[in-house]
């Protein structure tokens, strides 16, 4: 299985850094290897917000797909299908998940992170997948909704 790690970035913070996404991958991984540094440690701090897990797994249960399940034991959440799972643990500063492919994560566990906030960002561990879980033209066209293209021709 592949882990994965969630992020909860300052609004602010994944605003300015959206189309910057490989400064913001690097800087944690350099957080996480270097944890010990306190100027690295502060800056995580600023950037990231802590999950709120309850809020969170109500989200997950009045959200989750009609086919699905979700078991929560201790720190441990599992959400599968028939077919599929994908297991969640809960830390202070980020949800560590587990799946086999990307495509199980995109099914069972992306589409609620998309409703619950916009600005998460996932890291692969061991393997350089990093991105954010919400597109850019899904984030502004909620702000511009009364917009629409124009063009003289």
């Amino acid at each position: 299985m592949k882990v994965y790690y969630i992020y909860w970035i300052q609004e602010k913070i994944a605003q300015h850094f959206y189309y910057k996404n490989d400064l913001l991958y690097r800087f944690i991984k350099t957080y996480h290897k270097y944890q010990e540094r306190e100027d690295l440690a502060l800056q995580f701090q600023y950037i990231t917000k802590k999950i709120p897990i309850t809020l969170f797994l109500s989200h997950l249960s009045t959200n989750q797909k009609e086919d699905t399940y979700i078991n929560i034991q201790n720190n441990q959440i599992k959400i599968g299908t028939a077919s599929t799972y994908i297991t969640l643990h809960n830390y202070e500063k980020y949800i560590e998940f587990q799946c086999q492919t990307l495509e199980d994560a995109e099914y069972l566990l992306f589409p609620i992170l998309r409703l619950f906030y916009p600005y998460f960002f996932i890291v692969g561990i061991n393997h350089n997948n990093f991105g954010w879980v919400s597109s850019a033209t899904s984030k502004y066209r909620k702000k511009n909704i009364n917009e629409v293209l124009y063009s003289q021709y």
